[in-house]
């Protein structure tokens, strides 16, 4: 019996957890994708570089620098 009802709450979470994409409401056929990227290990030698390639393809960048990092450029 035990088991059974091992087997039972397996199965329950199993299905629930494939169940939420039953019931997502589709977004608007929006051709707009966004893609966020991270850089949690700078600055590095080369990460100046990264800067040029934003410029190059244009894209909109948000940037938050540590106070002594600040003070160095």
């Amino acid at each position: 019996m035990i088991w059974n009802k091992k087997v039972m709450t397996l199965l329950s979470v199993f299905l629930l957890s494939f169940s939420t994409s039953l019931f997502a409401q589709k977004t608007s056929n929006s051709v707009k994708k966004y893609i966020y990227l991270t850089f949690d290990d700078g600055p590095l030698n080369g990460s100046e570089n990264i800067d040029e390639v934003f410029k190059n393809e244009k894209l909109k960048v948000t940037v938050f620098l540590v106070g002594e990092h600040v003070e160095k450029k």
